[in-house]
C-alpha cells in the first residue's frame, strides 16, 4: 500500500523514525490516526455514547470547580476520561471509572489488535526543510522543520489481519464498530474522519483570511480521490476525534442547554492549556503558507 503526500508532511518525532539511513511514517502515527477516526466514527453515530461522554464532562467541570488546587488530580480525572472513551470504541463492554482509574475493559478485543500495519518507508521524494509559523490566536515562528515534500511517496502495510479477525469471532460481544474493521473499511473511515478535520480547518483559515491556504485544502480534497489521510494534528488530552466531534456539535446545536455546557467545558479544558489546536485556535503552516500533513492512499 502507498502513502501520497497532497501536502508538506512534517516528520517530528511523533510521526516519523529515521533509522539506518532510512525516513518512515511511524506504524503507532496510523494506529493512533485509526484510533481518532473511529472515537469520531462512534461518537458520530452513537448518540448513546456521546450522552454518556457528556455526562462524563459534566461531571468533570463540577469536580474541577471544586478542586482547583489540585491541579494534578483535576488532570488525572480529564485523562480518565480520555481512555474511557478510547476503549469504549476499541474494545467494548460496560466500562467505568474508579478513582481516576478506568476498569472493566479487555484489551485483548482493542479492535487495533487486528491491525497488519508496519512502518510507512518513503520510496520516493526527499527530505527538506521548511520554516513553520503558527497562526491563529497564538502567532510566533517556529524555526526550521524536517518535511517530506509534496508528492514524496511511502510505502507500506496497513489492512486488516484476516487470520486475526477468524479468532477474534470467539468473543460474544464485541465494539460496535468491529463491522467495519472486519470488512477492512479502514480507508473509509479515516476518509470520512479527515475530510472533517479539512472542513474544520477551511472554517479557520477562511475567518482568518488565509486565501491560499483555503485554495490549497480545497485542491488537496479534490486530489483525493475520497482516500484522504491527515497526519501532524495537535491533540489535547482528550482524543482529537472527540474535541472534532464536540466542534462539530457546538456548530448545530448554538440556543440548546447542551451548548452553554459544552462550551464552557471545552473553555475550562483550553484555558488549562490541556485542549487541541481545535480550541486553542491555532494551526501550523509553512511560511510559505502550504498547510501540512495531508495525504492519500
Amino acid at each position: 500500500m502507498e502513502l501520497k503526500s497532497l501536502s508538506p508532511v512534517m516528520l517530528t518525532n511523533a510521526v516519523a523514525g529515521f533509522e539506518n539511513g532510512k525516513v518512515f511514517i511511524k506504524k503507532e502515527t496510523l494506529q493512533d490516526l485509526l484510533k481518532n477516526a473511529l472515537i469520531y466514527e462512534n461518537l458520530r453515530t452513537n448518540k448513546e455514547l456521546f450522552d454518556e461522554f457528556y455526562k462524563k464532562l459534566l461531571w468533570w467541570s463540577e469536580f474541577y470547580k471544586e478542586h482547583k488546587e489540585e491541579k494534578e488530580e483535576v488532570k488525572k480525572q480529564l485523562e480518565a476520561i480520555s481512555l474511557w472513551l478510547e476503549k469504549k470504541v476499541l474494545c467494548g463492554g460496560e466500562l467505568e471509572i474508579v478513582n481516576g482509574e478506568v476498569v472493566n475493559f479487555e484489551e485483548e478485543k482493542n479492535l487495533l489488535n487486528l491491525l497488519k500495519v508496519e512502518n510507512f518507508e518513503l520510496q520516493n521524494g526527499e527530505v527538506i526543510k521548511k520554516k513553520v509559523k503558527l497562526v491563529g490566536k497564538a502567532k510566533r515562528y517556529l524555526g526550521l522543520r524536517k518535511f517530506a515534500d509534496k508528492s514524496s511517496t511511502f510505502g507500506g502495510n496497513f489492512e486488516v489481519d484476516t487470520q486475526k479477525v477468524e479468532e477474534y469471532e470467539k468473543h460474544a460481544q464485541k465494539p460496535e464498530l468491529y463491522s467495519l474493521v472486519k470488512e477492512n473499511r479502514l480507508v473509509e473511515v479515516v476518509n470520512r474522519f479527515s475530510l472533517k478535520v479539512l472542513e474544520t480547518d477551511k472554517a479557520f483559515f477562511t475567518d482568518r483570511g488565509y486565501s491560499i491556504v483555503v485554495k490549497r485544502l480545497e485542491e488537496i480534497e479534490a486530489e483525493s480521490q475520497e482516500k484522504l489521510v491527515r497526519l501532524n494534528y495537535k491533540e489535547g488530552i482528550l482524543p482529537y476525534g472527540a474535541e472534532l466531534f464536540i466542534f462539530e456539535r457546538l456548530e448545530t446545536s448554538k440556543g440548546r442547554k447542551e451548548y452553554h455546557h459544552l462550551n464552557e467545558i471545552m473553555q475550562e479544558i483550553t484555558k488549562l492549556g490541556w485542549a487541541s489546536e481545535i480550541f486553542k485556535e491555532t494551526r501550523e503552516i509553512t511560511v510559505d503558507k502550504e498547510p501540512i500533513g495531508w495525504l492519500m492512499f
